[in-house]
């Protein structure tokens, strides 16, 4: 958010100068006139029409909030409810709640292709796209919790916003990849780095592709500056097969034993490269998704978190 102060301006105040020759001059009545100033004809004052509190002049609603943060573990959580689901819908309803206090002009939350996907029920032979969601049934079978907390709290979201006309607009990446920020590793690159060192883990139904941390950033702007925008958009450089993917990296980065994937990672999954193309339209432009795997490999590297590499002959 951005608060604006008013600027104060100083104002000099100078004894009148006298000129001789010259007849003093009164702003309070035409030159040359030695008439009694008269007040001219003023309307009754009217008291200051009061602003929702947010508005700037004329009622117009200012600035925006950017939701980016949910709770997400790499390990199985002990207490779904505590640990992810209630933080997930309670954090996104009281930002949306605030935002409507104080009149914010529009809400960019940040969800989740896991708000997409796991959705093993989704039609075969066509491409996904935002009008997918998670399916919950078959999280909580399988004791898939994060994607839970993201359904319910975009969900959450959008109800909220349509109850109290608050302005919302969803975003949801892909696996985000590039340099790390923070000290501890996140649970996106956790993907990269397990694959680097060997995992067999296909993803199934958790994966829509990769896409550069960067790019979700410039998305999130470019849909807070677009007056038009509205709904979701599934932010991802392309979707493809995990397997697909795995081979890309071991292309790049040879010294890592990285497994070879034998048919479909992810069962029916249909290939699109402009899977994003909502975005597109609006005219994002993604980062090849080699340059953010050497990105977060790069940094993987500094931090520490890579270190089994395979065996020079």
């Amino acid at each position: 958010m951005v608060s604006e102060n008013p600027s104060g301006t100083r104002v000099h105040h100078h004894p009148p100068l006298h000129i001789p020759g010259l007849r003093p001059f009164s702003p309070l009545r035409p030159p040359g006139r030695h008439q009694p100033h008269r007040q001219p004809d003023r309307a009754p004052r009217q008291p200051p029409r009061r602003r929702r509190r947010g508005q700037g002049r004329g009622g117009v609603r200012r600035g925006g909030v950017f939701h980016v943060a949910s709770p997400c573990t790499l390990e199985d959580p002990v207490d779904p409810q505590k640990e992810l689901l209630e933080p997930a819908v309670k954090g996104t309803l009281s930002v949306l709640a605030a935002a409507k206090k104080f009149g914010v002009r529009r809400v960019v939350l940040t969800s989740s292709i896991s708000a997409m996907v796991p959705n093993p029920g989704w039609p075969t032979g066509k491409v996904f796209d935002e009008s997918s969601w998670t399916d919950l049934d078959y999280c909580k079978s399988r004791q898939k919790w994060y994607p839970v907390s993201k359904t319910l709290a975009e969900k959450a979201a959008w109800e909220f916003a349509k109850e109290n006309n608050v302005d919302v607009v969803a975003i949801n990446p892909a696996t985000c990849l590039g340099q790390l920020m923070q000290s501890g590793l996140n649970a996106s690159c956790a993907v990269l780095q397990q694959l680097l060192q060997g995992s067999k883990d296909t993803q199934e139904y958790h994966w829509l592709g990769a896409v550069h941390v960067k790019d979700v950033a410039t998305a999130q702007i470019l849909l807070f500056e677009t007056p038009t925008a509205s709904g979701r958009y599934l932010c991802t450089n392309g979707i493809y097969q995990f397997g697909d993917f795995a081979e890309k990296i071991s292309k790049l980065f040879p010294e890592f034993p990285i497994h070879r994937f034998t048919g479909e990672t992810q069962p029916g999954l249909v290939a699109c490269k402009d899977a994003a193309k909502r975005l597109i339209d609006l005219g994002l432009k993604f980062t090849p998704v080699e340059d953010a795997v050497r990105d977060t490999v790069f940094s993987l590297k500094a931090k520490g978190f890579l270190g089994q590499e395979k065996p020079s002959s």
